[in-house]
């Protein structure tokens, strides 16, 4: 059986995090060819002594995501680090529902 990808590495999605965050020097970032989408000025692809892999780095957390071409902006949609949680500011006083109706 072979494979299409043989000149990929096998590392695993913990084992890419690992590097990340160890600072490996063998990893490195790069945005793919050809993207349009707003997402990408947060996130780049991950390559690994050279040699792209199916995996992103959100640059604001430097959180590894499984990533490939064919999912589009999918995964960085759906990944909630740069979703803002909404604050909400409560007043100390609040109106009640019968002050309304008046």
């Amino acid at each position: 059986m072979s494979s299409t990808n043989s000149t990929k590495s096998t590392l695993s999605k913990a084992e890419i995090q690992g590097v990340v965050t160890s600072n490996d020097p063998s990893i490195s970032f790069k945005k793919p060819t050809g993207v349009r989408s707003e997402f990408w000025t947060n996130y780049s692809q991950v390559y690994h002594k050279n040699i792209v892999q199916d995996y992103i780095i959100c640059l604001q957390r430097r959180a590894v995501l499984k990533w490939i071409s064919e999912n589009g902006i999918i995964v960085m949609s759906h990944h909630n680090c740069l979703k803002n949680k909404p604050v909400t500011t409560t007043p100390s006083r609040q109106r009640t529902i019968s002050s309304y109706c008046q």
